[in-house]
């Protein structure tokens, strides 16, 4: 089997390389097919936005590794964001 990922220009990126996502994944199969997805963009992007509550899964399963009272402040502070100054984003977290 050998798979290869390709990043071929994109009809969304109008000419601009920093906006590009669009890539191509081909697995070529023992047997000789090549089974081939193509994605143009990708939840959370401008063209498709994530919901409030894919971006809460998202970010809870991102920050794991802390206490669910943290992730649950982190969250706050974040959503908040605005609000606060730098050094009190992580402050007794």
């Amino acid at each position: 089997m050998r798979i290869q990922l390709e990043k071929p220009g994109s009809p969304l990126s109008r000419g601009r390389a920093d906006f590009d996502l669009a890539c191509e994944l081909r697995v070529t199969l023992r047997d000789g097919r090549t089974l081939i997805k193509r994605r143009e963009d990708f939840e959370g992007t401008v063209t498709s936005p994530m919901t409030p509550q894919r971006h809460t899964e998202k970010f809870s399963r991102l920050v794991g590794a802390l206490e669910a009272k943290s992730r649950s402040e982190l969250l706050r502070r974040l959503e908040n964001i605005e609000q606060l100054s730098l050094g009190n984003l992580f402050r007794g977290l």
